[in-house]
């Protein structure tokens, strides 16, 4: 089957986790991540992705939100919109396996 997809894919399956600890696979994936991607990167007309960092258990996705009422936001109304968006990405699926 043809890959139309224009993206580059990231390639986290190299990383093999019986040789690195969850840290260590989370802190390369974001390299690499960083290294493909051009950021800050405008996702859509209100939202920036300002940086992607590591931390011992997580990634984190800084972005930076503008011309919104974010008055009625709390972390956990952001936290499940965006596990529930992002639950088919392929790349999230290995780091949370």
């Amino acid at each position: 089957m043809e890959n139309n997809d224009s993206r580059k894919p990231y390639n986290t399956t190299s990383i093999s986790s019986n040789t690195y600890d969850i840290s260590t696979l989370i802190s390369e994936t974001v390299k690499e991540l960083k290294n493909k991607m051009n950021i800050p990167q405008k996702v859509d007309a209100n939202t920036t992705l300002a940086n992607i960092t590591s931390q011992p258990k997580a990634v984190r996705y800084n972005y930076i939100l503008s011309g919104l009422n974010v008055s009625g936001l709390s972390n956990t109304l952001v936290k499940n919109s965006l596990l529930e968006n992002m639950r088919g990405e392929e790349d999230v699926k290995l780091l949370l396996k």
